[in-house]
């Protein structure tokens, strides 16, 4: 199973720690769906929604719509630099898939990883499609994902593009490169 090993804890994790887009599928829909106050904890990819979103060719399509995340503990770490260690707020990693994030929130989720850690999506393989985020608020993480200070590890180009976000709102602090695709509220903007 691709969520087995490392003495029971799971490779992948999230509300589905596996999904596979097919050929019989072409496109998952999640839609309307809150996930509150839970755990995932995986020692290559965790998310609250998907741990690893992986599909069995080209031109997939993974759409997440109006789902929120909130005050959920998402860790991906491990001492085995050969481990990913990628956390995020709705899908872990997404291989050779298109992922769009529309009108979702992520409110007060706390998200470590040892290599990269935060964003809608944590990385993807060199294979993946594209990715669009967009017309979503996240309160207390960052809506890209964020490398952490050591790590070997690359985030992918269609994950970090900041002409891939649009129309996000959040309380941090927005790296110079995603000014203009990302908007930093304050409380009383809320």
């Amino acid at each position: 199973s691709p969520g087995s090993g490392n003495g029971g804890e799971k490779a992948y994790s999230g509300l589905f720690p596996w999904i596979c887009v097919d050929d019989t599928i072409n496109t998952c829909n999640f839609s309307n769906i809150t996930i509150k106050a839970s755990y995932a904890k995986g020692y290559h990819y965790a998310a609250a929604l998907i741990g690893f979103a992986d599909s069995s060719g080209a031109n997939r399509n993974i759409n997440i719509t109006n789902v929120k995340v909130e005050g959920c503990y998402i860790n991906a770490d491990d001492l085995n630099s050969a481990c990913n260690r990628t956390a995020a707020l709705f899908v872990g990693f997404a291989q050779h898939c298109k992922v769009t994030v529309d009108s979702c929130v992520a409110i007060d989720n706390v998200v470590y990883a040892t290599d990269i850690k935060g964003g809608f999506v944590g990385n993807s393989s060199l294979y993946a499609n594209s990715g669009v985020f967009k017309n979503s608020v996240v309160i207390g993480s960052t809506a890209y994902p964020i490398l952490q200070t050591g790590s070997s590890k690359t985030i992918q180009s269609f994950i970090k593009s900041p002409s891939n976000y649009s129309n996000i709102y959040t309380d941090q602090t927005v790296a110079s490169e995603y000014k203009g695709y990302n908007t930093k509220v304050a409380a009383d903007d809320m």
